[in-house]
């Protein structure tokens, strides 16, 4: 009976433990999100800030919880914005992390307006880590970013022979 007794009790002081444990790793876990969004958040509205001119357009914005996130940039939830939010999210996790680079298909570029467009490429041209990304058209935008792209251009692929590996892929070849 003695030993019942003290199984019990051992039992009862492993469980207590246990979730005095969850309580603590629970506990650091919120703590470091919320120093982990207080971070991201902060590093997108300055890199906003220097995409539109001026403080008085919302930044994007994540909450992150244990579980699950939520991003968007408040009273905006347009297609360029929301490219422009994800571009932003990108660069503040390129600056505040050991990530060495990242990538940007030209989709999304395709609905941010040409103003902001042209900030983009400038905040990329001043970039130390590596930026891929693809760009349909550079006619449209300022000299400045026209320039910066055309230094840092390694690759050009264009119809005519000039597309990847020499042919278009999606091109019905000829008997």
């Amino acid at each position: 009976m003695e030993d019942e007794n003290k199984n019990y009790e051992k039992k009862k002081e492993l469980k207590e433990a246990q979730k005095d444990q969850n309580e603590a790793l629970k506990t650091t876990v919120n703590t470091q999100l919320a120093e982990v969004q207080h971070l991201l958040n902060e590093k997108m509205a300055k890199l906003n800030e220097e995409i539109c001119g001026s403080s008085s357009f919302q930044p994007p914005h994540i909450e992150l919880k244990a579980n699950n996130y939520s991003f968007e940039t408040i009273n905006d939830q347009g297609t360029g914005t929301s490219f422009k939010g994800l571009i932003l999210f990108d660069q503040a996790c390129l600056e505040l992390t050991r990530l060495p680079f990242f990538i940007h298909d030209s989709l999304m570029f395709s609905n941010i307006e040409i103003d902001r467009k042209d900030k983009i490429i400038e905040m990329y041209g001043k970039e130390n880590k590596q930026v891929f990304i693809s760009i349909d058209t550079i006619d449209l935008l300022s000299d400045k970013a026209q320039q910066i792209i055309k230094k840092h251009t390694v690759l050009t692929l264009e119809r005519g022979g000039k597309e990847l590996f020499g042919r278009s892929w999606n091109e019905q070849q000829s008997n």
